[in-house]
């Protein structure tokens, strides 16, 4: 599964969001993290994401180690498109 190209695909994808922000983030902020991508949405958040999966499970399993890793706030978070949604 890719990462940035799904935004423009319907299928279902999970990430961990690891930040959102409105101003321009320091190059560098997230350089350890794995799988990162960012997209800037319409409400104008640019949001950060480490990794991509296929099943919530897969996500839940990195959120876990990116929160061992310092990411305190790190959330699994559905992808269809660009809509968001929280996984059940």
């Amino acid at each position: 599964v890719g990462a940035a190209d799904d935004f423009e695909r319907s299928n279902v994808v999970y990430t961990v969001q690891i930040g959102a922000f409105v101003k321009i983030v320091k190059t560098g902020t997230y350089d350890t993290s794995s799988g990162l991508f960012n997209h800037r949405f319409d409400e104008g958040y640019n949001r950060f994401f480490s990794g991509v999966f296929s099943t919530v499970e897969e996500a839940n399993a990195h959120m876990m180690q990116m929160k061992n890793d310092g990411y305190r706030d790190a959330f699994v978070l559905g992808l269809e498109g660009t809509k968001r949604f929280l996984p059940e």
